[in-house]
């Protein structure tokens, strides 16, 4: 397409759907103009485990599709308490083709993630243009999976609306009830051994915290075995997501879960240890609705000692209306 004007109409000669037409911003650029559609941004791996006082690698990768070379400037954004190195650079893109850049970070102290945005930016026609990013994200696992508790998810039926239940289990005042789970075989401390995998029932008070709501936390683990088992649910689910283990070469590997929904039929072959008839509710009292738990396996190598696992990121809370997947135990076996 070529020509001159201030607008480019679009002329529309059938409906998408019964509500009219859907008209987005078209873009032009002038010729010999880098052109941001044109470019890739990535990091690989995108996630890294950082252990206190030692430093993670990942590699950025800028991809160019056009036909023409280019010299891009990255840049990284990091937090306070967090140093990249570089923290800049500069690379040429040849065209058609990609160039990368290796990056440290360290400085992340504490349990938890921190997130580095990576940002590319190139000159073209006297302006600087961003040709696109991508976020790093860093990690430093928890000692224990109890280090990462936060969600309350038990109460009994003589209370439930304790003090510290919150938004409950699933953000609306839910949650398993003491008793409902005492009948089913489950108190604070139970095993349930499937495949040869050993998870437990938290073993706390009720109306505490029992279990992590999965946002990307890490949490330590130090053994060998084929799999890692998960003690788990989910809320307003499934919940699905990537869970990654690391081993202690340095190397890491993914695996795809999707956590059936604690009061949904579960989908066939899903491994229930305990099911109840009923569920507790801060505001109506009991509700009766089949609610369950979850054991669901994670393969590793068995060749490798795992030293740590990182949970899908699905939501920083449990919210009304939106899946949340929520941890009680992850052991090796």
């Amino acid at each position: 397409m070529s020509g001159q004007g201030r607008y480019l109409r679009v002329a529309m000669t059938e409906r998408g759907t019964q509500y009219g037409y859907s008209l987005r911003e078209v873009q032009a650029y002038a010729k010999g103009a880098l052109v941001p559609a044109q470019f890739g941004v990535s990091v690989d791996p995108a996630i890294v485990l950082q252990k206190p006082g030692a430093t993670a690698s990942s590699t950025l990768t800028v991809t160019n599709a056009s036909a023409e070379a280019a010299d891009v400037t990255w840049t990284a954004d990091a937090p306070d308490g967090v140093t990249v190195t570089p923290a800049s650079g500069r690379i040429r893109v040849p065209a058609g083709g990609k160039a990368t850049a290796a990056v440290k970070v360290s400085g992340v102290a504490e349990p938890g993630n921190a997130t580095v945005p990576l940002s590319v930016t190139a000159r073209s026609l006297r302006e600087t243009v961003r040709l696109g990013g991508a976020d790093l994200v860093v990690t430093v696992p928890y000692g224990t999976l109890s280090d990462a508790f936060g969600n309350v998810s038990v109460t009994t039926d003589g209370n439930v609306n304790p003090p510290g239940l919150g938004n409950g289990f699933d953000g609306a005042g839910s949650s398993y009830s003491a008793e409902a789970l005492a009948r089913a075989g489950v108190v604070p401390g139970t095993p349930f051994t499937v495949g040869g995998v050993t998870v437990r029932w938290p073993d706390v008070p009720v109306a505490t915290a029992n279990n992590l709501v999965a946002n990307g936390q890490s949490i330590a683990l130090n053994g060998t075995g084929d799999s890692i088992g998960v003690l788990s649910a989910a809320s307003y689910g499934p919940a699905a997501g990537d869970w990654t283990g690391w081993y202690s070469d340095g190397t890491s590997a993914k695996a795809r879960l999707s956590t059936p929904d604690w009061t949904s039929a579960p989908p066939s072959g899903s491994t229930v240890p305990a099911t109840m008839n009923y569920r507790n509710n801060s505001a109506t009292g009991r509700t009766e609705r089949r609610t369950q738990l979850f054991y669901q396996r994670i393969p590793v190598d068995p060749g490798r000692t795992v030293t740590a696992v990182t949970v899908p990121a699905v939501s920083k809370s449990a919210v009304r209306g939106a899946p949340a997947l929520h941890i009680f135990d992850i052991s090796m076996g």
